[in-house]
């Protein structure tokens, strides 16, 4: 593991070809994942890959290196409950 659990990682696919699958076995399902997608997932704990396809893909994955934030000094993240997310709901 080289992100936090606790982010999020970030998945662009592109390329030239049509039925892209992403699998997530461990939620037992498949989402559509054809070019231009953007994913959004906790990689460190979900299992996940790509089903087979015909033709050219590639995948940009974005995530934050635990290592550069331990250097950088970043406090590591925690995961959102569901007070942080209703807190300032009355000043709305």
């Amino acid at each position: 593991m080289k992100g936090y659990r606790e982010s999020f990682d970030l998945l662009l696919t592109i390329g030239d070809y049509t039925d892209g699958r992403i699998h997530l076995p461990g939620l037992g399902f498949s989402l559509i994942y054809d070019p231009g997608t953007i994913v959004a997932l906790a990689g460190n704990v979900l299992q996940h890959g790509v089903c087979p396809i015909a033709g050219d893909q590639a995948c940009l994955a974005h995530f934050f290196h635990q290592k550069v934030g331990e250097r950088l000094g970043v406090i590591q993240p925690g995961w959102v409950t569901l007070d942080d997310l209703t807190q300032n709901i009355d000043s709305i």
